[in-house]
């Protein structure tokens, strides 16, 4: 084994070793336990669970399903999918449960994307140990490790270093075999998620204009490439492509989000750039460093970049400006479009909307985005790099002959303890996860044809996703739900239209048989007024099971409504802490 391929088995077994250490806590739990809080990672899992029943059944069509807003159902062509982690899944599904099937296929991400940002580093580098820094940058930053605990497809980053690998490569040299591979791994990132395509379709675009304007002629090679890979790439995608350009026109009027606009409110904040990251076990939260809470959630505020890696990035602009602008402006690129429209400082917003943002989010296809904070992800990848060619300069270049750095060992202990340093800024812990499991109101249920249950409380993205969750072990038909961009609330909406007394022929409109009570969200009680219009079958300390009747129960001056209450408890979702 020559030693290239040697170095390319040792960066391996360095990122699966720092992937351990990682997620070393939750590593137990694998198998019955999602990685990460009771969160967006519930709705994730119902995505590979509907993906292999989908696929599997003849019956039941992918991008469309009637398991939510029953009756009707709804469509899935706009949903978060992540077709390729549903693809995946299926033979990993076959022989293990699906709970480790998506604890799997989130842990590998990072040493799979370490190892492409390490592949693509050795392009740019001398030695294979800075470019293993780059891969660690890329795969291991607080970003990735905080929408790993979130998102299976935010966090599926590992095909966009091939992608860019692969398009460098057809640019030298247009062979079938560069061609190919490079379009493969822009459809596996695009159909991963979809934020991603705009950002290799930018990173394209960059790479053009920058060398054409470098060499003041067009860049023919780069022109060469982008059509051969990219439209192949799109002509791999033209299916899906054109059935959601299809499903967002004939529903643009009534689609819905959830929460604030994302363009406006997960956004970079500049000062995190520099402020340790929230997930760190030894910076703690960095809100404590400012009176004011910062834009975003904790997720999409962790773009803290590292002190080291902005050292040696520096340094390599300035010792060889020559060799690393090409890096440098892919870096920058990145960094100003996660700032989003208007530049954001300690949580305020500083100045007019004015930043590219405001213009990328109004040309279709770019716009796919829609959350600037993730346009970091590809930040990462040239970070990682130049970060990785300012550690060759600083340690292998300037060191003069008769200095302890001058000799192999004074290098290895140097790289060591840039090593240990990098190390203690990005690491992250995942301490939390949630267990996959329904409760028990669920098998009192009949299981009949064309009819369907109603969780409440209801109104609460995490109360959606808790309730898909139990949807994959119990299979019942849910009367409302959760996707993306939503352009169909059914039974939810209907009933936030009506007036208390209305409720049950709304519910017996929409086919909705059960009504399952989760006492525990609440503060106060509805089932005073429940008992009064529908009829009690089951309850236990936690839940309580209603049947819709088929007839209306008339009782005078019933008290409330179904949601009657104080504003619920937000789901805990039963989080293990090992």
């Amino acid at each position: 084994m020559d030693s290239s391929r040697r170095n390319l088995l040792f960066a391996l077994a360095g990122y699966l070793g720092l992937t351990a250490l990682w997620f070393l806590p939750v590593l137990p739990y694998l198998g019955h336990a999602l990685i990460g809080p009771a969160e967006d990672n519930m709705l994730l899992y119902w995505n590979l669970w509907w993906g292999n029943e989908a696929l599997r059944d003849p019956a039941l069509s992918l991008f469309h399903t009637r398991h939510l807003f029953h009756p009707g159902g709804h469509s899935l062509w706009l949903h978060s999918l992540s077709l390729s982690n549903v693809a995946l899944s299926l033979p990993l599904h076959a022989v293990l449960p699906l709970p480790l099937v998506y604890n799997l296929l989130m842990l590998s991400s990072f040493p799979v994307g370490g190892l492409g940002a390490y592949l693509l580093a050795r392009r740019f580098l001398r030695r294979d140990g800075a470019a293993f820094l780059a891969g660690f940058v890329f795969a291991f930053n607080p970003f990735h490790f905080a929408h790993s605990l979130h998102h299976l497809d935010v966090s599926s980053i590992q095909y966009l270093p091939f992608a860019v690998l692969f398009y460098l490569r057809c640019r030298e040299a247009p062979r079938l075999r560069n061609v190919l591979l490079a379009a493969l791994f822009v459809v596996a990132a695009t159909l991963s998620s979809f934020y991603f395509l705009p950002q290799l379709m930018l990173f394209v675009l960059a790479d053009v204009v920058f060398r054409s304007v470098a060499a003041r002629r067009v860049d023919r090679a780069g022109l060469r490439a982008a059509i051969l890979a990219g439209g192949l790439a799109v002509l791999l995608l033209s299916p899906l492509l054109v059935m959601m350009a299809r499903e967002f026109l004939a529903n643009a009027d009534r689609m819905g989000t959830v929460g604030p606009d994302p363009s406006r409110w997960f956004v970079a904040d500049l000062a995190l750039f520099v402020l340790p990251n929230t997930y760190s076990p030894f910076w703690g939260s960095p809100e404590t460093m400012s009176p004011r809470p910062f834009t975003g959630n904790s997720w999409e505020i962790a773009v803290f970049l590292g002190w080291l890696n902005l050292a040696a990035a520096g340094l390599a602009l300035w010792k060889r400006p020559r060799e690393s602008a090409w890096l440098g402006g892919m870096l920058i690129l990145f960094l100003v479009l996660s700032l989003g429209a208007e530049l954001h400082v300690l949580g305020e917003a500083v100045g007019p909307p004015i930043l590219p943002w405001r213009l990328l989010d109004q040309i279709p296809v770019l716009n796919l985005g829609r959350v600037p904070s993730r346009m970091l992800v590809m930040g990462h990848l040239f970070l990682g790099i130049l970060a990785a060619r300012g550690l060759e300069v600083a340690l292998l270049d300037l060191p003069r002959p008769g200095s302890w750095l001058a000799g192999g060992r004074g290098r290895a202990w140097a790289v060591a303890a840039v090593g240990a340093v990098s190390l203690v800024e990005f690491l992250g812990v995942a301490d939390v996860c949630t267990p996959v499991h329904a409760p028990r109101v669920y098998d009192q249920i009949p299981r009949e044809e064309g009819t369907a249950l109603l969780n409440l409380p209801m109104d609460s993205y995490k109360f959606d996703a808790l309730y898909m969750m139990h949807q994959t072990l119990h299979g019942i038909p849910l009367g409302d739900g959760r996707v993306s961009r939503v352009t169909d609330h059914g039974v939810r909406g209907a009933m936030a239209q009506a007036r208390p007394e209305e409720a049950p022929e709304i519910l017996r409109r929409y086919q909705i048989r059960w009504l399952v009570v989760h006492r525990v969200f609440y503060q106060v009680s509805p089932e005073p007024f429940l008992d009064t219009q529908f009829t009690r079958v089951w309850s236990d300390d936690t839940h309580v099971l209603y049947r819709v009747d088929d007839a209306a129960r008339v009782t005078p001056g019933a008290p409330g409504g179904p949601a009657a209450s104080a504003a619920p408890r937000a789901p805990a979702g039963d989080p293990a802490q090992p």
